[in-house]
């Protein structure tokens, strides 16, 4: 880590100095909060840095009581009550703890397209050398609705024990189901199981977007982490969360008691997510009157999206107070 703050700063202020060198002048610099070195090489260089916060406010809540010793860590106190969040257990907050001062609320920050389409090109989050035909077109055939979509992103890299459970899960359970596993990954899949069947899709990376976009998908088995969280909500599918470090266990608790969009599937007291809980998690979701309601509240969410990205919302009014006041400063 150390290294890569040294390097990070270097290379970003030779960056910025030939950036000052030609027309192409930075007036701001929009920086991750993870990467606080960029805040002090913008300053070196006399430009406003602004943080861009990647988790939700729930968690910026969670760390402002940490920071300012309201609330102690590590927690010894079994239930944790802070203002206008829900009662929180251990088990509900997150792995690691910052702070930062001030902020404006924006997003959900996914691609027009799939939110107030203003954009007509702007489908994805930048250039993939992967398509997703595939996964698509295997999704056309399947009827509204039936397919279980399971993914757990980019970092979350669960047992063998773990994937085991999914897996048979997914090969006992009735639904249809399209399973993104990173090629790092495959080799904890059970020997004997089938990546192409008539029931299901194994693929090591897919468009979430454009898959969480399609009609066929009823439920999203997902790690719950940010990008998954909000693209959820802003394309109407009720959750099964199965959370594994960092915010997701928070993100786990808001969606199944405050937004009431999923359930947090139950673990053993190995941490394991067993093939039979799974299973009835997956059919209370995709077949119950509760995953009727988790689906009907997972819909206005998105309304309220598309109403925050759109033209006149809160997130692009808040957008353009924070451009103007760039020019003001």
């Amino acid at each position: 880590v150390d290294r890569f703050w040294q390097v990070g700063q270097e290379t970003f202020a030779e960056l910025l100095e030939k950036l000052g060198e030609s027309k192409n002048h930075v007036d701001c610099v929009v920086y991750d909060k993870f990467f606080a070195w960029a805040l002090d090489v913008a300053k070196r260089f006399g430009i406003v840095g602004a943080a861009y916060l990647t988790q939700n406010m729930t968690l910026n809540n969670i760390y402002y009581h940490v920071q300012s010793g309201k609330l102690r860590a590590p927690l010894t106190e079994h239930e944790i009550s802070l203002p206008k969040l829900p009662k929180l257990q251990h088990e509900d907050m997150p792995s690691f703890l910052f702070i930062w001062p001030r902020f404006r609320t924006i997003g959900p920050n996914i691609p027009s397209m799939f939110l107030d389409k203003r954009y007509e090109d702007d489908e994805g989050y930048g250039i993939t050398q992967f398509k997703s035909d595939e996964c698509v077109e295997w999704l056309d055939d399947k009827p509204k609705g039936s397919v279980v979509y399971v993914s757990f992103g980019s970092m979350a890299s669960f047992g063998e024990k773990q994937m085991e459970e999914v897996a048979c899960c997914l090969r006992e359970c009735s639904s249809y189901f399209l399973w993104v596993v990173r090629a790092s990954e495959e080799n904890k899949l059970p020997k004997n199981f089938e990546k192409i069947s008539k029931k299901g899709l194994v693929v090591t990376w897919c468009s979430q977007l454009k898959v969480l976009a399609h009609e066929a998908i009823g439920c999203f088995v997902t790690h719950g982490g940010r990008n998954s969280t909000l693209e959820t909500l802003c394309l109407g599918v009720p959750t099964i969360v199965i959370p594994y470090w960092s915010d997701q266990s928070t993100n786990a608790k808001l969606m199944k008691d405050v937004w009431k969009i999923g359930i947090k599937a139950p673990v053993d007291d190995n941490k394991i997510v067993q093939r039979e809980a799974l299973k009835h998690c997956i059919e209370e979701v995709m077949k119950s009157e509760k995953g009727k309601e988790m689906k009907n509240n997972v819909l206005q969410w998105k309304t309220l999206a598309i109403k925050a990205t759109g033209e006149g919302g809160s997130s692009y009014k808040n957008i353009l107070e924070f451009t103007n006041s760039l020019f003001q400063s």
